[in-house]
């Protein structure tokens, strides 16, 4: 029983893994690329690592570079340093491919995902970053709604597939909280604020540049009471107030 269940579980998230980046089960590893350390960055990353993926993160602070790596990130970029960090990403992921992946041939270039917060800010780095028939996931628009976008040519000459995402459908959702279970997977948190000071947590998310992870406001409805209670909840560790410093 448990073996077939370790090779369930293993089913499982190598086809979480290919669905996630495009990439059939027992190729390379996929690549991402994450911008920024706030609350959607880390918590991919905390996926990423655990369903074996290699990991490239950005950040324009070094104390925000080191907690990452904390978590497992594989590279990690100072984009206030680097500016063209989207060719260095490029450049990079050509080293952390399996050489056994290749069969002998130089290694692909190009990451094979990024997840985009910053709009028009980051796009022309994405489009540099990302390998031939790559995607673009555009879940923010820190940067501002316009800008210019240099070498908007890149998209259909690496066949890349940028798509927006607000929110996933219910067979992801559910994928999510499997692998959240099987992983035990805990978001960082990087500040709790009481419902009665949801402006002041909506203004430190808008402002503090020193924030790291998800900022979450603390209801006072007992979560048990907002589930359904014709069908179980997973077995999930039990939620609880922790300190950035204690979670990593």
């Amino acid at each position: 029983g448990r073996v077939k269940g370790r090779r369930r579980n293993n089913q499982e998230n190598n086809s979480l893994k290919a669905r996630a980046n495009d990439v059939p089960a027992g190729r390379a590893t996929p690549i991402i690329l994450l911008e920024g350390t706030g609350g959607v960055s880390v918590f991919s990353l905390q996926f990423a690592k655990a369903l074996g993926l290699k990991v490239i993160c950005t950040s324009s602070s070094n104390s925000k570079l080191e907690l990452v790596r904390k978590l497992g990130a594989d590279v990690c970029i100072n984009y206030s340093n680097t500016k063209a960090w989207g060719k260095k990403a490029y450049e990079i992921s050509c080293k952390l491919r399996d050489d056994s992946s290749t069969n002998g041939r130089k290694a692909e270039g190009g990451v094979d995902t990024v997840v985009d917060v910053g709009g028009a800010a980051t796009l022309s780095n994405a489009i540099d970053a990302v390998r031939i028939g790559g995607k673009i996931m555009m879940v923010g628009n820190l940067g501002g709604r316009g800008g210019e976008i240099k070498r908007l040519d890149k998209i259909f000459y690496k066949a890349i597939r940028i798509q927006g995402l607000v929110v996933g459908h219910k067979q992801g959702f559910e994928d999510m909280l499997k692998t959240m279970e099987t992983h035990r997977i805990r978001p960082v948190v990087g500040k709790v604020f009481d419902l009665a000071h949801s402006k002041e947590a909506f203004s430190y998310m808008a402002s503090d540049k020193s924030r790291f992870g998800k900022v979450v406001i603390r209801v006072s409805t007992p979560p048990s009471k907002c589930l359904s209670s014709s069908r179980p909840s997973p077995s999930l560790p039990a939620a609880r107030d922790v300190t950035l410093s204690s979670k990593l």
